[in-house]
């Protein structure tokens, strides 16, 4: 009688310990980076969305004083450039998006995630 009714009890005991351990809260960040391209010249700015704090805008400015054949691998390696502080305070890429929009800007989007 005694084991009919502790099994059971260790039964929902255990349980309920298994799902008190996954009770991780998941932090949420988008980077957005928009690229307008006008006569006067490339002026993108970096947007921060997270969850727990309101937006935050800075001004980046690319350096792409290289050869045309060049272009396009510094300015992958200037957006890396950007976004190692994130990677190395702990937050994990979930995906990447892209737009043109306007003919004259494109929106890069990155989103992060990061267990508390």
């Amino acid at each position: 009688m005694k084991t009919a009714i502790l099994i059971p009890i260790l039964i929902i005991g255990s349980v309920y310990h298994a799902f008190a351990q996954q009770s991780t809260k998941t932090r949420h960040m988008t980077i957005s980076i928009i690229e307008t391209y006008s006569g006067r010249g490339h002026d993108p700015n970096m947007f921060i969305n997270r969850d727990d704090t309101a937006q935050v805008q800075k001004y980046v400015e690319f350096n792409l004083k290289v050869k045309a054949k060049d272009v396009e691998a510094a300015h992958e390696n200037q957006i890396m450039k950007l976004l190692e502080p994130y990677y190395i305070d702990g937050w994990k890429l979930v995906t990447v998006s892209s737009a043109k929009i306007l003919g004259d800007e494109n929106v890069s989007r990155f989103f992060f995630t990061k267990d508390k």
